[in-house]
């Protein structure tokens, strides 16, 4: 052992092999790690363990940056190794200099080394500027292979041998043919990762390709002078495909319901679990089954993309994605770009009528997509936000309440907590309560209530008058209130300190009992403070502002935007219930006494941002103190014509009670 080797004598190592490339199994790893194990034991390292990447390219340092940040955390708690080992440095990295640099420096602080045991530079004069520019050889021989493959595709595709590509669909066989157009075998697959190679003419099984588990390998591969067609396969998953695009195309179902309606069914999807909505999307929204395929869809290439005129160009990305992102998504090309690709033998594989439906319906479909002036759908992280009653309306059947959703059509509804489980044969829970009109009926009675002067002269002013003679009564001493809020307060802030878990869950009864006392006395003292304030103003004058603050408020109700008029709403509409049966929805209107109080003296603004503190709110309800006095009582009766499209469902409300 010379000089040089002897600083690596006993460290521990951790062995690093990678393949890009593993559908032809994992040779390549095994042989590289075999051969990295030899050259530790002559330098005198000590092998700890070792890391497979199998199917890994190093073209993308984010996927190098997560083997990385996993050995790091390794040393931190286990501490038992001190290199890090890869036999050359194209294959630790293909990402550049500036990555490969990078990687040493980053592993030498964390108290790691680098090691490549086929390379003669670790201890030469400027072995770090040779580095460099074997990184960036690397990097350069990865930028060569796309150029290539995509000049090699597009070649094929010019010759007619490159047609159907992508995985093979639900209920379909690949047909392989030759350079003479004659067919040749079948390529079936047959489920758990195996394939059938199957004569056109004898359709005897001639071989078998594929291995069983998570991830197949040794698959057929096409060669040069053969391209495939897509025909019909497995009778029972044509059955099953048949049933999707009649749902979808000539009842109208959508994913989620038809993957619900297959499950049920006990209907195994194609790798043999339950469906998924996305799962069935993807095969009525692919246009083979109407026999038709498109190349040339998407790009997704790191260094260049076809092109019809030049064949290919090169791609303008970013320097900052080439090293965040592992892989890109997919990007639609425009129509004109799409390479149709007729497949005669699916031609009858669906019913005419369900054929040019689909044919119809998945042009319109594609149509919106490549638009770049439709508008993008936003995605909300909390759907429960755009609706004013989710976890307010309650069910009279069992209590629940109801939640927000969106239908696959964009329509909300309110649904019962139950159908999430899955809909039941003529159960009332999977009826669903359209959102829009319930939300308009409600806005409407509020707008006309807030109008209903006579009715509403008559409350305020016995309201006024109870108030200001309940506070001239019996109140007690403000030092005595303050002084049974301040307890409470300790009490409550010491029992959620001490009690946690089960024991919290039990004294939850008790912190309510107490949470509730504390707000009532928060209000009895805010009510003291304001009468210390004093009122002049008349029962009548107060009652007459009052209503003209109303009916302005009425009118601006139908104008809200969506967040202030959910306030609105929950503010006097303490409670409603839906009957799921008849769907007839029965609300209460709180009387808005919020508007009899006076209006504050304009001051200047300090320079400490003060709030104004409204009465508090009582545990039962979120509306307040304000507004609990229940004024007058409506029922909503909902009208829907059946299969009508012209006709919006509706409600039709009325009062029945006061």
């Amino acid at each position: 052992m010379n000089s040089a080797d002897k600083k690596w004598n006993g460290l521990g190592a951790i062995v690093v092999a990678r393949q890009s490339n593993d559908k032809d199994g994992t040779t390549s790893t095994e042989a590289q790690a075999d051969h990295i194990i030899k050259k530790l034991a002559a330098v005198g390292m000590r092998f700890v363990d070792k890391e497979m990447l199998d199917g890994v390219s190093a073209v993308a340092p984010a996927r190098i940056k997560q083997l990385l940040r996993k050995l790091f955390e390794r040393k931190q708690k286990l501490n038992d190794f001190d290199v890090i080992v890869w036999q050359v440095e194209d294959r630790a990295t293909r990402g550049g200099g500036k990555f490969g640099m990078w990687l040493e420096h980053e592993a030498e602080c964390h108290g790691l080394k680098v090691y490549f045991t086929d390379s003669e530079m670790d201890d030469q004069p400027y072995a770090p500027v040779v580095r460099v520019a074997k990184y960036e050889a690397a990097k350069e021989q990865s930028v060569g292979n796309g150029r290539r493959t995509t000049q090699g595709q597009d070649l094929a595709k010019k010759k007619g041998f490159f047609r159907t590509a992508g995985q093979t669909p639900m209920g379909c066989n690949r047909l392989y043919c030759g350079a003479d157009d004659q067919p040749k075998f079948i390529i079936h697959n047959v489920g758990n990762g195996l394939q059938e190679q199957i004569d056109f003419k004898t359709k005897v099984v001639i071989g078998t390709f594929g291995s069983v588990g998570k991830k197949s390998r040794n698959r057929f591969i096409k060669q040069r002078n053969e391209y495939s067609l897509l025909m019909p396969g497995d009778r029972r998953q044509q059955r099953v495909v048949r049933v999707i695009f009649y749902l979808r195309y000539k009842r109208g179902w959508r994913g989620c319901k038809i993957a619900d309606y297959l499950n049920r069914l006990k209907v195994a999807a194609p790798r043999g679990s339950d469906w998924s909505p996305r799962q069935v999307e993807s095969i009525y929204e692919n246009e083979s089954y109407t026999g038709v395929s498109y190349n040339n869809q998407t790009y997704s290439g790191r260094f260049f993309r076809r092109d019809k005129e030049m064949g290919f160009v090169a791609l303008d990305r970013d320097a900052c994605e080439l090293a965040m992102k592992k892989t890109f998504t997919p990007k639609l090309r425009p129509i004109d770009d799409w390479d149709r690709i007729d497949q005669p033998h699916m031609y009858g594989f669906l019913p005419r009528d369900v054929r040019d439906l689909a044919i119809y319906a998945q042009a319109a479909m594609w149509a919106l997509r490549t638009d770049p002036t439709r508008e993008r759908r936003k995605f909300n992280s909390h759907p429960a936000s755009d609706f004013m009653f989710s976890r307010k309306l309650v069910a009279k059947q069992d209590g629940e309440t109801l939640i927000g959703t969106i239908s696959g059509d964009d329509i909300p509804y309110y649904r019962h907590p139950r159908a999430r489980k899955g809909r039941r044969k003529r159960s009332i829970y999977n009826k669903l309560i359209a959102a829009k009109p319930l939300h308009e009926a409600s806005v409407r009675l509020l707008a006309d209530s807030l109008l209903d002067q006579a009715d509403l002269r008559d409350r305020l002013t016995a309201f006024v008058i109870e108030q200001r003679l309940s506070a001239q009564q019996d109140a007690p001493g403000v030092a005595e209130l303050e002084a049974e809020r301040d307890e409470l307060k300790q009490q409550i802030t010491s029992t959620i300190r001490a009690l946690k878990g089960a024991a919290l869950a039990d004294a939850q009864e008790e912190l309510e009992r107490m949470g509730t006392r504390r707000n009532e006395i928060e209000a009895r003292l805010a009510q003291i403070r304001n009468l210390q304030q004093k009122d002049l103003r008349t029962v009548e004058q107060v009652v007459d502002e009052a209503l003209v603050v109303l009916a302005e408020e009425s009118g601006r109700l139908l104008a809200l935007s969506a967040e202030p008029l959910r306030d609105a709403v929950n503010r006097l509409i303490p409670s409603l219930s839906v009957d799921m049966y008849t769907k007839e929805v029965e609300l209460t209107i709180a009387l808005p006494v919020w508007a009899t109080a006076a209006k504050p003296k304009l001051r200047n603004r300090s320079k400490k941002a003060e709030k104004e503190v409204c009465l508090a709110t009582s545990s039962q309800s979120p509306t307040g103190g304000w507004t609990r006095v229940i004024w007058t009582r409506f029922l909503c009766d909902y009208h829907w014509t059946r299969g009508s499209h012209t006709a919006e469902p509706c409600y039709v409300c009325r009062r029945i009670a006061a």
